[in-house]
C-alpha cells in the first residue's frame, strides 16, 4: 500500500518540470542486453501496453523508483510524463546539429 512520503529531488523536479541532463543512469534493469536485431516496433507495442495497464491501475497502486522513491500512480503518471519530454528535448537538439 502506498505511503506518501516527502522526496526533495521529486519534489523539485516535478515542480521545475524539467530533468537535468547527463545526471541519472539507466539503471541495468531497464538497458538492453545486446543493440543487435532490436524490433523497435515490438518494443512500441510493449510500451503501448504497459501505459493502457497503467490507465487500468488504481489511485494509490505503486512504482519503486531509485531517486524519487515510491511514486503513486499519479506520480507515476508525472514521471513519466516530465522523461519523456526530456528525451524528446535531447532529440530536437541532436537534430538542430
Amino acid at each position: 500500500m502506498y505511503k506518501p512520503e516527502f522526496n526533495l529531488p521529486r519534489f523539485i523536479l516535478f515542480y521545475l518540470k524539467w530533468f537535468p541532463r547527463g545526471k541519472g543512469k539507466a539503471s541495468e534493469r531497464v538497458q538492453p542486453k545486446s543493440t543487435e536485431n532490436i524490433d523497435y516496433d515490438v518494443l512500441f507495442e510493449k510500451a503501448e501496453q504497459q501505459l493502457q495497464r497503467l490507465e487500468e491501475a488504481l489511485p494509490n497502486q505503486c512504482m519503486p523508483h531509485p531517486v524519487f522513491g515510491i511514486l503513486n500512480t499519479k506520480q507515476t503518471i508525472t514521471m513519466l510524463s516530465l522523461h519523456t519530454l526530456h528525451h524528446i528535448r535531447i532529440i530536437k537538439d541532436i537534430l538542430k546539429h
